[in-house]
């Protein structure tokens, strides 16, 4: 079994893998900057390029630099828009809440074990060299290199995409059309170091610049070579970055032989409150279906491996849903048919983020694959009973259980008896009558024990 990483009440050891927990950090990475139907990498690019100077700086933290780099806008999550958004100082010290997002990210951090040591990083990386940074003002050598470098590559990154036109599809990214004199790669490289030059000696050092171009394969002031080029390249495109990612992951020390404790369960919690974010009605949604599923599967027998993918999928079951407007999932009324399509797409997102974790394949198919019915009416491709793996037919009853008796603005919050009397009216078009079955007795069984029945907007 992949997943093997959810306790799910079985008492059995918690798989420790460096590989895993890095697959999740950086898929967690990605969902943080997934925009409407865009895949930003800002977290990627900075993570890649801050990793390369650290190197380069001669670092014994190079798994918090890169761990940083990835989650560095962590307490960013549930924002309306993305920081890329907001590139000047200016405009962040306009906003309130962006002041507080280096604070909330490194309270995050700090509970990941493993992770500790990247906790100052996350804190200052919006400190400036001269001062003017937030949140604590500091300056200069107050401010640890790492730091430093990961403001830097932060920095660079709204540089590079201000010059390439990134907002990520898929294929290749070339310079952009309207950026001057971008015609050639040499040009391309000039103009984005004389841009990000502006910010040496004020938001970063001069020697801090310098790292960070010479790690990224732009600086122009020696002559170029096929390392850096190659470095260059790679930041241009989805599949060049991946490539590089996967590259330096592999360079850096292991961080799970440091932890005091398996950080898997907890950074998948983690995942699923930036999933939940998106929406303040959906707090905690992704937790409780996940519990839901698990009771449903012990109700069915399933073995305790099969428990572990299943409380994992709950967990990320909603992932692709980042990649629908508000608008959209919040509306009250019909969806036109392009906002239907939007819906329906989505999780293919979720197959495409959770599926690039190692080991959590099966894990993908049961989370991208919840909204199929067991009449092969559903989405995303239209799989009809037994073709739906057992996992995505579980969700589907606990996601929907969780839907009907929690508070959401377009619908009347069911009690618990009457969100399993819906699932009992659609057993055998929506849903696995066999699933349902197990439902009902799980969560009567449990209304049982607790000596009352469960009342409108609680867990069942």
């Amino acid at each position: 079994m992949g997943a093997e990483l959810a306790a799910a009440d079985t008492n059995e050891p918690l798989e420790c893998s460096d590989e895993l927990f890095s697959g999740i950090i950086s898929a967690l990475s990605m969902v943080l900057d997934v925009e409407e139907d865009k895949k930003l990498y800002h977290g990627w690019r900075v993570a890649a390029v801050a990793t390369l100077a650290a190197e380069n700086l001669g670092t014994e933290l190079l798994p918090e630099v890169f761990y940083g780099g990835l989650l560095h806008d962590i307490g960013a999550m549930g924002f309306p828009d993305h920081m890329v958004h907001y590139p000047t100082l200016e405009a962040q010290l306009s906003v309130p809440e962006i002041l507080q997002h280096p604070a909330r990210g490194a309270a995050i951090i700090q509970e990941i074990p493993g992770l500790e040591g990247a906790t100052g990083m996350i804190l200052e990386h919006h400190e400036y060299w001269n001062g003017r940074g937030y949140p604590a003002g500091k300056r200069e050598a107050e401010i640890s290199q790492e730091s430093q470098v990961l403001r830097a590559a932060d920095s660079l990154d709204l540089v590079f995409r201000a010059y390439t036109g990134i907002h990520i599809s898929g294929a290749p990214i070339g310079p952009a059309s309207n950026s001057p004199g971008a015609s050639s790669i040499s040009t391309l490289k000039n103009h984005i170091a004389a841009t990000f030059e502006l910010g040496a000696g004020s938001e970063f050092s001069r020697p801090v610049y310098e790292l960070i171009i010479e790690s990224a394969g732009i600086g122009s002031s020696r002559a170029p070579d096929s390392s850096s080029d190659s470095v260059f390249q790679h930041l241009l495109s989805e599949d060049g970055l991946k490539e590089l990612i996967s590259d330096i992951r592999g360079r850096i020390p292991a961080i799970i032989p440091r932890c005091r404790q398996n950080p898997g369960r907890l950074v998948l919690s983690i995942f699923a409150k930036v999933i939940d974010a998106k929406h303040q009605y959906t707090a905690g949604h992704s937790e409780r279906v996940a519990e839901y599923a698990v009771r449903i599967g012990k109700a069915m027998g399933l073995k305790p491996s099969e428990l572990r993918e299943i409380e994992a999928a709950g967990l990320l079951h909603d992932t692709g849903k980042v990649s629908v407007p508000r608008s959209v999932l919040d509306k009250s009324g019909k969806l036109t048919a392009d906002e239907l399509r939007i819906i329906r797409g989505h999780p293919r997102l979720t197959l495409d983020i959770i599926g690039s974790i190692r080991g959590f394949g099966e894990v993908a198919r049961i989370a991208g694959y919840h909204h199929e019915r067991y009449d092969g009416k559903g989405y995303p491709d239209g799989l009809k009973g037994a073709d739906i793996p057992l996992g995505a037919r579980i969700l589907a009853v606990a996601d929907t259980l969780d839907a009907v008796t929690s508070g959401r603005p377009y619908q009347r919050v069911m009690s618990c008896q009457e969100a399993l009397e819906l699932l009992r009216r659609n057993a055998g078009t929506q849903f696995d009558p066999q699933v349902v079955e197990a439902a009902g007795a799980a969560f009567e069984l449990n209304r049982a024990d607790a000596g009352a029945g469960a009342s409108a907007g609680t867990m069942c």
